[in-house]
Protein backbone atom coordinates (compact mmCIF):
# COMPACT_ATOMS: atom_id res chain seq x y z
CA UNK A 1 0.00 0.00 0.00
CA UNK A 2 3.01 2.22 0.16
CA UNK A 3 2.49 5.55 -1.92
CA UNK A 4 -1.50 5.93 -0.64
CA UNK A 5 -1.35 9.51 0.37
CA UNK A 6 -4.19 10.53 3.50
CA UNK A 7 -4.81 13.99 4.43
CA UNK A 8 -5.53 14.44 8.14
CA UNK A 9 -6.89 17.36 9.19
CA UNK A 10 -7.40 18.44 12.91
CA UNK A 11 -6.15 21.52 15.23
CA UNK A 12 -5.15 18.68 17.84
CA UNK A 13 -1.76 17.71 17.39
CA UNK A 14 -2.46 14.72 19.20
CA UNK A 15 -5.22 13.41 17.15
CA UNK A 16 -2.90 14.12 14.32
CA UNK A 17 -0.07 11.92 15.49
CA UNK A 18 -2.08 9.22 16.33
CA UNK A 19 -3.76 9.11 13.11
CA UNK A 20 -0.46 9.44 11.33
CA UNK A 21 1.09 6.53 13.15
CA UNK A 22 -1.92 4.29 12.98
CA UNK A 23 -2.07 5.09 9.36
CA UNK A 24 1.56 4.50 8.42
CA UNK A 25 1.40 1.06 10.18
CA UNK A 26 -1.08 0.35 7.53
CA UNK A 27 1.73 1.46 5.04
CA UNK A 28 -0.12 4.88 4.16
CA UNK A 29 1.80 7.97 3.59
CA UNK A 30 -0.02 10.74 5.58
CA UNK A 31 0.04 14.50 5.73
CA UNK A 32 -1.95 17.08 7.96
CA UNK A 33 -3.45 20.45 8.14
CA UNK A 34 -4.72 22.19 11.31
CA UNK A 35 -7.37 23.85 9.72
CA UNK A 36 -9.82 24.25 7.00
CA UNK A 37 -7.78 26.87 5.20
CA UNK A 38 -4.48 24.32 5.27
CA UNK A 39 -6.73 21.24 4.24
CA UNK A 40 -8.14 22.69 0.92
CA UNK A 41 -4.38 24.01 0.53
CA UNK A 42 -3.10 20.29 1.22
CA UNK A 43 -5.51 18.72 -1.09
CA UNK A 44 -5.11 20.51 -4.02
CA UNK A 45 -1.58 20.49 -4.18
CA UNK A 46 -0.98 16.41 -2.48
CA UNK A 47 -3.51 15.05 -4.25
CA UNK A 48 -4.66 12.99 -1.02
CA UNK A 49 -6.61 9.70 -1.77
CA UNK A 50 -8.78 10.11 1.39
CA UNK A 51 -9.13 12.79 3.81
CA UNK A 52 -10.21 12.88 7.65
CA UNK A 53 -11.40 15.78 8.72
CA UNK A 54 -12.31 17.00 12.18
CA UNK A 55 -15.34 20.00 12.30
CA UNK A 56 -14.86 22.07 14.87
CA UNK A 57 -11.89 24.13 13.95
CA UNK A 58 -9.76 27.64 13.70
CA UNK A 59 -9.69 30.20 10.43
CA UNK A 60 -11.86 27.92 8.18
CA UNK A 61 -14.27 25.11 9.55
CA UNK A 62 -14.94 21.45 8.73
CA UNK A 63 -18.08 22.39 6.75
CA UNK A 64 -16.49 25.31 4.85
CA UNK A 65 -13.69 23.58 4.13
CA UNK A 66 -15.64 20.97 2.63
CA UNK A 67 -17.97 23.16 0.69
CA UNK A 68 -14.27 24.52 -1.28
CA UNK A 69 -13.48 21.00 -1.72
CA UNK A 70 -16.41 20.28 -3.62
CA UNK A 71 -16.65 23.20 -5.47
CA UNK A 72 -13.07 22.65 -6.77
CA UNK A 73 -12.64 19.95 -9.86
CA UNK A 74 -9.92 18.28 -8.83
CA UNK A 75 -10.88 17.53 -5.06
CA UNK A 76 -14.33 17.06 -5.85
CA UNK A 77 -14.48 13.10 -5.75
CA UNK A 78 -12.08 12.67 -2.85
CA UNK A 79 -13.85 10.71 -0.54
CA UNK A 80 -14.02 12.46 3.25
CA UNK A 81 -14.22 10.88 6.53
CA UNK A 82 -15.36 13.60 9.15
CA UNK A 83 -14.31 12.99 12.59
CA UNK A 84 -16.05 15.17 15.33
CA UNK A 85 -17.48 14.55 19.10
CA UNK A 86 -20.54 16.33 18.50
CA UNK A 87 -22.85 13.09 17.45
CA UNK A 88 -25.63 15.65 16.42
CA UNK A 89 -24.11 16.50 13.26
CA UNK A 90 -23.87 12.54 12.05
CA UNK A 91 -27.73 13.06 10.86
CA UNK A 92 -26.55 16.19 8.54
CA UNK A 93 -23.09 14.52 7.17
CA UNK A 94 -25.23 10.91 6.45
CA UNK A 95 -26.88 12.73 3.52
CA UNK A 96 -23.90 14.70 1.88
CA UNK A 97 -22.67 12.42 -0.78
CA UNK A 98 -19.06 11.32 -0.77
CA UNK A 99 -18.85 12.13 2.88
CA UNK A 100 -18.96 9.09 6.15
CA UNK A 101 -19.44 10.39 9.42
CA UNK A 102 -17.41 9.05 12.96
CA UNK A 103 -17.71 10.10 16.64
CA UNK A 104 -14.69 10.89 18.89
CA UNK A 105 -13.61 9.27 20.17
CA UNK A 106 -13.37 7.13 17.49
CA UNK A 107 -12.38 3.28 17.17
CA UNK A 108 -8.79 3.62 15.63
CA UNK A 109 -8.87 0.07 14.17
CA UNK A 110 -12.21 0.68 12.51
CA UNK A 111 -11.08 4.60 10.99
CA UNK A 112 -8.23 3.05 9.23
CA UNK A 113 -9.81 0.08 7.62
CA UNK A 114 -12.20 2.26 6.57
CA UNK A 115 -10.21 4.56 5.04
CA UNK A 116 -8.48 1.09 3.04
CA UNK A 117 -11.96 0.48 1.67
CA UNK A 118 -12.20 4.02 0.88
CA UNK A 119 -8.92 4.10 -1.11
CA UNK A 120 -9.20 0.71 -3.15
CA UNK A 121 -8.05 1.90 -6.82
CA UNK A 122 -4.85 2.64 -8.14
CA UNK A 123 -2.33 1.22 -5.48
CA UNK A 124 0.66 1.68 -7.37
CA UNK A 125 2.05 4.88 -9.59
CA UNK A 126 2.55 4.19 -13.49
CA UNK A 127 6.53 4.26 -13.45
CA UNK A 128 6.13 1.46 -10.79
CA UNK A 129 3.52 -0.72 -12.52
CA UNK A 130 4.78 -0.23 -16.06
CA UNK A 131 2.49 -0.77 -18.70
CA UNK A 132 -0.13 -3.07 -16.79
CA UNK A 133 -3.42 -4.02 -19.05
CA UNK A 134 -7.00 -2.98 -17.58
CA UNK A 135 -10.19 -4.75 -18.49
CA UNK A 136 -12.81 -2.21 -18.29
CA UNK A 137 -15.50 -5.29 -18.25
CA UNK A 138 -15.04 -8.62 -16.27
CA UNK A 139 -18.33 -10.12 -14.23
CA UNK A 140 -16.32 -12.12 -11.53
CA UNK A 141 -19.70 -12.69 -9.82
CA UNK A 142 -20.90 -14.97 -12.92
CA UNK A 143 -18.21 -17.39 -12.73
CA UNK A 144 -19.54 -21.07 -12.25
CA UNK A 145 -15.85 -21.82 -9.90
CA UNK A 146 -14.54 -19.71 -7.23
CA UNK A 147 -11.44 -20.48 -7.69
CA UNK A 148 -10.81 -18.89 -11.07
CA UNK A 149 -11.55 -15.26 -10.02
CA UNK A 150 -8.22 -16.94 -6.77
CA UNK A 151 -6.48 -18.32 -9.55
CA UNK A 152 -6.97 -14.71 -12.12
CA UNK A 153 -6.23 -12.44 -9.20
CA UNK A 154 -3.04 -15.05 -8.00
CA UNK A 155 -1.58 -14.96 -11.29
CA UNK A 156 -2.54 -11.40 -12.40
CA UNK A 157 0.89 -9.87 -12.12
CA UNK A 158 2.51 -12.35 -14.09
CA UNK A 159 -0.12 -11.64 -16.79
CA UNK A 160 0.47 -7.82 -16.53
CA UNK A 161 -2.89 -7.75 -15.56
CA UNK A 162 -3.27 -4.38 -13.04
CA UNK A 163 -6.74 -3.31 -12.75
CA UNK A 164 -9.95 -5.60 -13.08
CA UNK A 165 -13.74 -3.24 -13.68
CA UNK A 166 -16.05 -5.21 -12.60
CA UNK A 167 -19.47 -4.59 -13.57
CA UNK A 168 -23.13 -5.86 -11.71
CA UNK A 169 -26.51 -6.09 -13.22
CA UNK A 170 -28.89 -6.17 -10.55
CA UNK A 171 -29.12 -5.62 -6.73
CA UNK A 172 -28.95 -9.34 -6.33
CA UNK A 173 -25.33 -9.12 -8.31
CA UNK A 174 -24.61 -5.95 -5.77
CA UNK A 175 -23.71 -8.97 -2.93
CA UNK A 176 -21.38 -11.16 -4.59
CA UNK A 177 -19.68 -8.14 -6.21
CA UNK A 178 -19.37 -6.50 -2.48
CA UNK A 179 -17.83 -9.85 -1.30
CA UNK A 180 -15.27 -9.82 -4.00
CA UNK A 181 -13.73 -6.60 -3.21
CA UNK A 182 -13.41 -6.57 0.66
CA UNK A 183 -9.61 -7.61 0.06
CA UNK A 184 -9.05 -6.99 -3.49
CA UNK A 185 -8.07 -3.22 -4.79
CA UNK A 186 -6.92 -4.25 -7.84
CA UNK A 187 -11.09 -4.73 -8.39
CA UNK A 188 -12.61 -1.66 -8.90
CA UNK A 189 -16.55 -2.57 -8.58
CA UNK A 190 -19.42 -0.85 -10.39
CA UNK A 191 -23.06 -1.41 -8.78
CA UNK A 192 -26.32 -0.39 -10.73
CA UNK A 193 -29.57 -1.93 -12.60
CA UNK A 194 -29.18 -3.16 -16.16
CA UNK A 195 -31.71 -2.11 -18.62
CA UNK A 196 -32.40 -6.24 -18.75
CA UNK A 197 -33.49 -6.26 -15.41
CA UNK A 198 -35.56 -3.06 -15.78
CA UNK A 199 -38.20 -4.94 -15.12
CA UNK A 200 -37.21 -6.87 -11.96
CA UNK A 201 -36.96 -3.27 -9.84
CA UNK A 202 -38.25 -3.33 -6.55
CA UNK A 203 -39.26 -0.66 -4.01
CA UNK A 204 -36.17 1.44 -2.40
CA UNK A 205 -33.70 0.01 -5.10
CA UNK A 206 -31.90 3.38 -5.15
CA UNK A 207 -31.99 4.16 -1.26
CA UNK A 208 -29.91 0.58 -1.28
CA UNK A 209 -28.07 1.72 -4.10
CA UNK A 210 -27.14 5.13 -2.73
CA UNK A 211 -26.35 3.10 0.72
CA UNK A 212 -23.48 0.51 -1.58
CA UNK A 213 -22.12 3.85 -2.71
CA UNK A 214 -21.78 5.75 0.31
CA UNK A 215 -20.11 3.06 1.94
CA UNK A 216 -17.70 1.95 -1.05
CA UNK A 217 -16.27 5.87 -1.76
CA UNK A 218 -14.32 3.82 -5.56
CA UNK A 219 -17.24 2.31 -6.26
CA UNK A 220 -19.27 3.40 -9.92
CA UNK A 221 -22.53 3.08 -11.14
CA UNK A 222 -23.24 0.80 -13.60
CA UNK A 223 -23.74 -1.40 -15.67
CA UNK A 224 -26.55 0.96 -16.84
CA UNK A 225 -28.48 2.06 -20.17
CA UNK A 226 -30.54 1.65 -22.64
CA UNK A 227 -32.03 -1.94 -24.73
CA UNK A 228 -34.34 -2.12 -27.32
CA UNK A 229 -33.75 -5.60 -27.86
CA UNK A 230 -35.47 -8.23 -26.61
CA UNK A 231 -33.32 -9.18 -23.78
CA UNK A 232 -34.30 -5.27 -22.44
CA UNK A 233 -37.52 -4.78 -20.00
CA UNK A 234 -40.06 -2.91 -20.20
CA UNK A 235 -38.70 0.85 -22.07
CA UNK A 236 -40.49 3.33 -20.14
CA UNK A 237 -38.63 1.86 -16.83
CA UNK A 238 -35.65 1.21 -18.41
CA UNK A 239 -35.73 4.94 -18.95
CA UNK A 240 -36.53 6.11 -15.59
CA UNK A 241 -34.51 4.14 -14.08
CA UNK A 242 -31.55 4.26 -16.00
CA UNK A 243 -32.01 8.89 -15.42
CA UNK A 244 -32.62 8.23 -11.93
CA UNK A 245 -28.63 6.42 -11.75
CA UNK A 246 -27.24 8.92 -13.94
CA UNK A 247 -28.45 11.62 -11.40
CA UNK A 248 -27.28 9.69 -8.21
CA UNK A 249 -23.77 9.48 -10.11
CA UNK A 250 -23.55 12.83 -10.53
CA UNK A 251 -24.70 13.55 -6.87
CA UNK A 252 -21.50 11.17 -5.32
CA UNK A 253 -19.22 11.89 -8.29
CA UNK A 254 -19.01 8.80 -9.69
CA UNK A 255 -18.14 7.26 -13.13
CA UNK A 256 -20.89 5.21 -15.13
CA UNK A 257 -20.52 2.31 -17.54
CA UNK A 258 -23.66 2.31 -20.09
CA UNK A 259 -25.03 -0.63 -21.48
CA UNK A 260 -26.92 -0.10 -25.15
CA UNK A 261 -28.49 -2.30 -28.13
CA UNK A 262 -30.79 -1.21 -30.96
CA UNK A 263 -31.19 1.88 -29.01
CA UNK A 264 -28.12 3.76 -30.33
CA UNK A 265 -30.48 7.07 -31.65
CA UNK A 266 -32.43 7.07 -28.62
CA UNK A 267 -29.37 7.02 -26.13
CA UNK A 268 -27.58 10.29 -27.90
CA UNK A 269 -30.71 12.08 -27.31
CA UNK A 270 -31.10 10.61 -23.84
CA UNK A 271 -27.43 11.82 -23.00
CA UNK A 272 -27.78 15.28 -24.65
CA UNK A 273 -30.91 16.17 -22.93
CA UNK A 274 -29.90 14.52 -19.35
CA UNK A 275 -26.19 14.21 -18.76
CA UNK A 276 -25.10 15.75 -15.82
CA UNK A 277 -22.07 18.39 -16.42
CA UNK A 278 -19.04 17.01 -15.93
CA UNK A 279 -19.58 13.02 -15.19
CA UNK A 280 -17.27 10.36 -16.79
CA UNK A 281 -19.23 7.87 -18.98
CA UNK A 282 -17.94 4.88 -20.65
CA UNK A 283 -19.96 3.41 -23.40
CA UNK A 284 -18.96 -0.44 -23.14
CA UNK A 285 -18.88 -3.10 -26.23
CA UNK A 286 -19.45 -0.46 -28.54
CA UNK A 287 -20.71 -1.71 -31.61
CA UNK A 288 -22.99 1.21 -33.08
CA UNK A 289 -22.31 3.10 -36.28
CA UNK A 290 -19.69 5.69 -36.86
CA UNK A 291 -21.48 8.79 -36.67
CA UNK A 292 -22.68 7.92 -33.29
CA UNK A 293 -19.67 7.02 -32.27
CA UNK A 294 -18.91 10.47 -32.91
CA UNK A 295 -22.08 11.98 -31.30
CA UNK A 296 -21.00 10.05 -27.97
CA UNK A 297 -17.16 11.38 -28.29
CA UNK A 298 -18.48 14.77 -28.61
CA UNK A 299 -20.23 14.34 -25.62
CA UNK A 300 -17.07 13.29 -23.99
CA UNK A 301 -17.86 9.49 -23.47
CA UNK A 302 -15.11 6.82 -23.17
CA UNK A 303 -15.37 3.95 -25.46
CA UNK A 304 -14.71 0.30 -24.96
CA UNK A 305 -14.45 -2.26 -27.67
CA UNK A 306 -14.30 -5.92 -27.08
CA UNK A 307 -12.93 -8.93 -28.00
CA UNK A 308 -16.20 -10.80 -28.85
CA UNK A 309 -16.78 -7.40 -31.17
CA UNK A 310 -12.97 -7.88 -32.63
CA UNK A 311 -13.52 -11.83 -33.73
CA UNK A 312 -17.52 -10.94 -34.94
CA UNK A 313 -16.97 -7.74 -36.91
CA UNK A 314 -13.41 -7.89 -37.22
CA UNK A 315 -13.24 -4.93 -40.21
CA UNK A 316 -15.87 -3.05 -38.96
CA UNK A 317 -14.66 -2.78 -34.99
CA UNK A 318 -11.08 -2.18 -36.65
CA UNK A 319 -12.31 0.75 -38.42
CA UNK A 320 -14.11 2.04 -35.57
CA UNK A 321 -11.46 1.79 -32.94
CA UNK A 322 -9.51 4.16 -35.57
CA UNK A 323 -11.46 7.10 -34.89
CA UNK A 324 -12.22 6.95 -31.82
CA UNK A 325 -9.60 9.49 -29.70
CA UNK A 326 -6.83 7.77 -28.25
CA UNK A 327 -7.54 9.07 -24.77
CA UNK A 328 -11.10 8.18 -24.95
CA UNK A 329 -9.94 4.43 -25.32
CA UNK A 330 -10.57 1.24 -23.47
CA UNK A 331 -10.80 -2.74 -24.06
CA UNK A 332 -12.64 -5.03 -22.50
CA UNK A 333 -12.61 -9.03 -22.57
CA UNK A 334 -16.54 -9.39 -21.12
CA UNK A 335 -14.90 -12.43 -19.41
CA UNK A 336 -17.07 -15.02 -18.62
CA UNK A 337 -19.15 -14.75 -21.67
CA UNK A 338 -21.51 -17.19 -23.58
CA UNK A 339 -20.75 -20.71 -22.70
CA UNK A 340 -18.93 -19.79 -19.45
CA UNK A 341 -21.44 -18.32 -17.59
CA UNK A 342 -23.21 -19.42 -14.32
CA UNK A 343 -23.96 -23.20 -15.19
CA UNK A 344 -20.70 -24.14 -17.33
CA UNK A 345 -17.60 -24.96 -15.87
CA UNK A 346 -14.85 -24.53 -18.93
CA UNK A 347 -13.79 -20.80 -18.08
CA UNK A 348 -10.01 -20.77 -16.50
CA UNK A 349 -7.47 -18.11 -15.39
CA UNK A 350 -5.55 -19.27 -18.79
CA UNK A 351 -8.61 -19.23 -20.93
CA UNK A 352 -9.04 -15.39 -19.00
CA UNK A 353 -5.28 -13.95 -19.58
CA UNK A 354 -5.21 -15.15 -23.49
CA UNK A 355 -8.28 -13.30 -24.16
CA UNK A 356 -7.03 -10.35 -22.52
CA UNK A 357 -3.75 -10.68 -24.24
CA UNK A 358 -5.98 -11.45 -27.68
CA UNK A 359 -8.03 -7.94 -27.50
CA UNK A 360 -5.00 -5.43 -26.57
CA UNK A 361 -3.29 -7.15 -29.38
CA UNK A 362 -6.32 -6.89 -31.76
CA UNK A 363 -6.23 -3.27 -30.88
CA UNK A 364 -2.99 -2.51 -31.53
CA UNK A 365 -2.73 -4.28 -34.73
CA UNK A 366 -6.06 -2.36 -35.70
CA UNK A 367 -4.34 1.40 -34.45
CA UNK A 368 -0.68 0.20 -35.98
CA UNK A 369 0.79 0.60 -33.06
CA UNK A 370 2.44 -2.14 -30.91
CA UNK A 371 1.34 -3.41 -27.12
CA UNK A 372 3.27 -1.13 -25.27
CA UNK A 373 2.24 1.86 -26.42
CA UNK A 374 -1.36 1.11 -26.47
CA UNK A 375 -0.93 -0.78 -22.76
CA UNK A 376 0.24 2.47 -21.39
CA UNK A 377 -2.15 4.82 -23.45
CA UNK A 378 -4.94 2.25 -22.03
CA UNK A 379 -3.75 2.49 -18.63
CA UNK A 380 -3.97 6.48 -19.11
CA UNK A 381 -7.52 6.26 -19.86
CA UNK A 382 -8.92 3.85 -17.47
CA UNK A 383 -6.93 6.13 -14.50
CA UNK A 384 -8.69 9.29 -16.10
CA UNK A 385 -11.98 7.50 -16.36
CA UNK A 386 -12.40 6.30 -12.79
CA UNK A 387 -10.68 8.96 -11.11
CA UNK A 388 -10.26 11.64 -13.51
CA UNK A 389 -6.52 12.17 -12.88
CA UNK A 390 -3.35 10.48 -14.16
CA UNK A 391 -2.29 7.90 -11.67
CA UNK A 392 1.69 9.49 -11.70
CA UNK A 393 -0.78 12.56 -10.85
CA UNK A 394 -2.15 10.85 -7.94
CA UNK A 395 0.72 9.84 -6.30
CA UNK A 396 3.50 12.71 -7.30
Amino acid sequence: MPGKKILVVDDSADIVNLLTLKLALKGFEVCSARNGVEAVKKAKSEKPLAIIMDVMMPEMSGFEALQELRDFPGTQNIPVIIISAKDSMKDFFSNVAGVEFMSKPFDLEQLANRVAVLTAGWSQPLRKQRFMMIDSNINFQNLAQENVSFEILKHAGEFKAGKFICNSFSPEDWSLVLSLIRSEERIVPFFGIHPWYADSDRSGWDTELAHVLINHGGAGVGTIGLDKSSKGGDYTKQKRIFLRQLEMAAQMFRPVTIHCDEAWDDLVAFLREHKPARIRFLVRDYQGTPEILEQLTGLGAYISFSRKAFKENAASTAELIRKVRKDKLLLETNFPHGKFQKSETGASAGVYFGELREVYALAAQAMGTDLDEIEKRLWDNGSMFLLGTLPEKQHA
